[in-house]
């Protein structure tokens, strides 16, 4: 008996079940991704609801939903952002390659590093304003260090995800050239690059309300930020395609400035801009689905041949042309928004705003096409 049971616990532990489950990669880049964004959304946003719902700091402080880092930042772009760069590596590829490994550990280690200095310095300053997490200067509440272990984390785990693409980039594009450019010139690298930008955005906006400067400070952050991130693409990709590295970087950044000017620091929502950013967004919006229809961009898509491949190539193209639109729609509506929101409204001031997010949405709409449309005598050139 005691043998009989012994055989059956022999093939239910085999290592056949276990090598099956190993090689059954169920960390897909999809879920992996998925699992990252829960993960973020769980221990960041949802988290400082709750400690907000439960009364924890002092509610005659400006509270958690004052701060756009905050709500929009931690609630829909962070996910996103942890999304769009566990979605384009490969774990798997970790335990064979101890480069990739080190580029890991740096990355993150860096981001630990600013995280935590960024915290240091909010801590240490005696004007930083004050909130329901930072009730006094030079003290955190609970729910206060709780976000700052968060945010010290969550800038190791993204420093550690940046470092990890950008090293399997560089490696796919030595081996495989036209690989790499084709994930370079797709919707990905706006997804893992537009989302930091923007909490970037956010983050200035809330911290540096007072600033009387304060759309230079962003401008020339994101200028300083752009300038770190070109360079690393080229890096990864090589100088031949420092064109589509650089498209890439200002194609993400436009929206994300457009998207900090959506709601003033200090201004409150008026009517009037509300109106004008609608139609100026609206008009982006019918003039990117129209220029969709006429000249549908085609692209880089591995088993065109086969119906999986026709699929997935569809489904590609819908996502890029969904980018393309809500991208510029953003960055149509983005200036004419922040422009028309300031106290004094003219007629010179509406022409002014409607022109800016003409201008800005038509830079964008040209960027994305370029970036985003492969056309295949373009294909055959790069794998020349």
């Amino acid at each position: 008996m005691l043998r009989l049971e012994s055989q059956r616990l022999r093939v239910w532990f085999s290592a056949k079940p276990f090598s099956a489950v190993r090689h059954a990669r169920v960390l897909r880049p999809w879920s992996q991704g998925a699992i990252a964004a829960c993960t973020v959304f769980a221990f960041g946003f949802f988290a400082l609801n709750v400690f907000y719902l439960l009364g924890f700091g002092k509610m005659r402080l400006p509270g958690l939903y004052t701060f756009r880092a905050a709500t929009i930042g931690d609630g829909i772009l962070l996910p996103l952002l942890a999304y769009s760069l566990l979605r384009s590596v490969d774990l798997g590829r970790l335990r064979k390659s101890w480069r990739q490994a080190a580029f890991a550990a740096a990355g993150g280690l860096l981001g630990v590093v600013v995280g935590a200095g960024i915290e240091v310095y909010d801590l240490s300053s005696p004007t930083a304003p004050l909130d329901w997490t930072f009730p006094a200067p030079h003290r955190y509440n609970f729910a206060g260090w709780y976000h700052t272990l968060f945010l010290v984390l969550a800038a190791g785990f993204y420093g550690a995800a940046l470092a990890l693409a950008l090293a399997q980039l560089r490696e796919q594009a030595r081996r495989d050239p036209a690989g790499a450019i084709g994930r370079l010139r797709s919707v990905g690298v706006l997804g893992a690059l537009f989302p930091g930008l923007a909490f970037i955005c956010l983050f200035e906006e809330d911290d540096l309300t007072a600033y009387p400067h304060l759309f230079i400070i962003v401008v020339a952050t994101m200028i300083g930020m752009g300038i770190v991130l070109g360079g690393l693409l080229t890096w990864a990709c090589g100088t031949r395609n420092i064109r589509w590295c650089a498209f890439a970087v200002i194609g993400s950044m436009l929206p994300a400035l457009a998207l900090s000017g959506f709601v003033v620091p200090g201004e409150g929502v008026r009517p009037a801009s509300i109106v004008i950013a609608c139609v100026v967004g609206l008009a982006a919006l019918a003039a990117s689905f129209f220029l969709e229809r006429r000249t549908k961009p085609g692209g880089i898509f591995p088993g065109s041949r086969e119906e999986h491949g026709r699929a997935r190539a569809d489904r590609g193209l819908r996502l890029s042309t969904a980018c393309l639109v809500a991208s510029v729609t953003v960055c149509a509506a983005g200036p004419a928004y922040a422009i028309s929101a300031q106290k004094a409204l003219t007629l010179t001031q509406v022409v002014f705003c409607l022109l800016a997010g003409v201008v800005v949405a038509s830079c964008e709409l040209g960027i994305l096409r370029s970036l985003i449309s492969v056309r295949p005598e373009s294909a055959s050139s790069a794998q020349g």
